[in-house]
């Protein structure tokens, strides 16, 4: 092996990225709710997740719980449209539609990351929520959407390395 692999073998990533996965109920209520609304760009059923933790601190030590064998309650709370940088998924700004949602067993893990393995954080508040569209235009209202369906359940928790082109929103 040449020095340089070597080198690169050995380098950490550029930080961890924990994210949560829900059960087939909770992800069958998400894809009914983007269909009856007709919401632009609606993410597929298998990719509904939620960020925990976005560090651009590598967290070694940290374990994901996996499967959660009593799933987190998630209950959605509003609906709100966040604008997104461009990066090398996609070339210009998008809107970003997002349900957040109250979920105090995420914002008990993310806490736990920061407070004990040092985790970072781009943004003054930790908000939980759920992306449904990563861009649903500039012209797209979030005023009518209503959520009137049942809590969401939070059923996996997993960790990979952090990727800084990618979209975790």
């Amino acid at each position: 092996m040449k020095m340089q692999e070597l080198f690169e073998a050995k380098k950490d990533p550029d930080g961890s990225y924990v994210g949560v996965k829900f059960n087939d109920e909770s992800l069958d209520l998400l894809t009914e709710f983007v269909k009856a609304n007709d919401i632009p760009g609606a993410l597929k059923r298998s990719d509904f997740h939620s960020t925990v933790v976005y560090s651009r601190k590598y967290l070694p030590e940290y374990e994901a719980i996996g499967d959660i064998d009593t799933p987190w309650e998630a209950s959605p709370k509003s609906f709100d449209i966040w604008e997104s940088k461009p990066n090398a998924y996609k070339k210009e700004h998008t809107f970003c539609l997002v349900m957040e949602i109250d979920c105090p067993d995420m914002v008990d893990r993310h806490n736990m990351a920061r407070e004990d393995h040092g985790a970072t954080y781009d943004f003054d508040e930790y908000k939980p929520h759920i992306t449904l569209s990563y861009d649903v235009g500039k012209d797209f209202s979030k005023d009518d959407l209503k959520w009137e369906g049942k809590p969401l359940n939070v059923s996996k928790e997993y960790i990979e390395d952090l990727n800084l082109d990618k979209t975790y929103d």
